[in-house]
């Protein structure tokens, strides 16, 4: 049964942060873009030199007990925003600790430690002495970080959620998650416990999948399970896309998906450059900041991919922006998104409707 949570224990509850280290210095540290210069990046310095991989969020640890050598304990946690029990580990030995990932920053949780049942030996014979509650105790996830996700067989995944606007708004989470292929050389990539994850922790119900046909493994169809909602839009990327004076389809094709029921998966085969693109865009569109949006794009130096950086001469990403701003009217980036958008034919209720999908 799940603990009872209120939010008046918010009062004097622990909250923790799920960023790992680098990423919560490159975020909070460092100092917001000169959007007027892209001769410069400031991710590299966060980078570790000794070249690991940091595109995994950081835990909620939550030690047991070490005052019993022996025991075992179970550990539950639930949701508030989820409203279920989101993690079980059992056997946990005395003075150890379960690791809890995957949580929405902004969520109250509640946790529950269990002493496992066991067995003691007396002279009466064989005992069994039943499972009994020994913590209960809440914590919060902290509001507004940006929102890795924990997988075991793909990378640079994360919750497009959690970055303000210039208006003082926030994009929603759990509704935009960008990363890398579920298939890719010919061979199914997810494994069986991160499809569990997509489909029944995410909620995934939609995948856009921006790849070409020589790429993919099977066509119309989500190698995720055949329950998904699955498109797919064989797209350029960054200056190459925007540029294009014929991409008006393709778009309102990437609106129609975005906008569809329930969670949406995006991505290339390894969610950099194409998925970037369009993270561009949506962000855009939504109102955040273009330095905001220059480190989301450069959150993926942190994964296996190496880095992608605002200053690049290769990738074309600032000239990309620089085209939104030179061929588009409007006072903000935001404005000069939206017009670009609608001169390619992007209906003003499309985009509105993302706008109220994905704002609070």
């Amino acid at each position: 049964v799940a603990p009872e949570i209120t939010y008046a224990e918010l009062s004097g509850i622990p909250i923790y942060s799920i960023m790992n280290a680098p990423e919560y210095t490159f975020l909070n540290q460092v100092a917001g873009y000169d959007d007027n210069n892209y001769s410069y990046t400031m991710v590299t310095a966060c980078i570790p030199p000794d070249g690991s991989i940091w595109d995994t969020p950081a835990p909620v640890v939550i030690p047991v007990p070490d005052d019993e050598p022996g025991r075992t304990y179970e550990v539950q946690v639930y949701s508030t925003l989820e409203r279920n029990t989101v993690f079980v580990q059992r056997g946990i030995p005395s003075g150890g600790q379960a690791e809890v990932y995957n949580l929405t920053p902004g969520d109250l949780c509640g946790y529950q430690i269990f002493a496992e049942e066991y067995t003691i030996q007396t002279d009466e014979g064989t005992q069994y002495i039943n499972p009994r509650l020994v913590v209960s105790e809440s914590f919060c996830v902290r509001s507004y970080e940006m929102r890795g996700i924990r997988t075991e067989s793909l990378h640079n995944v994360r919750d497009l959620g959690g970055w303000s606007t210039l208006d003082g708004r926030h994009v929603r989470y759990g509704l935009l998650y960008r990363g890398s292929a579920f298939d890719g050389g010919g061979e199914r990539l997810v494994s069986d416990a991160d499809t569990s994850l997509f489909l029944n922790r995410l909620g995934i119900r939609n995948e856009l999948d921006l790849r070409w046909d020589t790429e993919i493994m099977l066509d119309g169809v989500s190698t995720l399970s055949e329950s998904i909602n699955y498109l797919r839009i064989p797209l350029k990327l960054y200056l190459d896309f925007v540029s294009s004076e014929d991409n008006g389809e393709q778009l309102n094709q990437i609106f129609d998906m975005v906008n569809a029921d329930g969670p949406v998966y995006f991505h290339c085969a390894i969610g950099c450059d194409r998925t970037g693109t369009v993270s561009f865009l949506l962000l855009g569109l939504l109102g955040v900041s273009e330095s905001d949006i220059n480190k989301e794009y450069e959150l993926s130096s942190f994964s296996i991919y190496g880095p992608r950086t605002r200053d690049s001469a290769e990738t074309y990403y600032k000239e990309m922006i620089e085209y939104i701003k030179q061929n588009s009217e409007g006072a903000t980036l935001q404005e000069k998104i939206q017009n670009y958008l609608l001169q390619r034919g992007v209906s003003p209720e499309k985009l509105e409707a993302f706008k109220a999908k994905m704002l609070e």
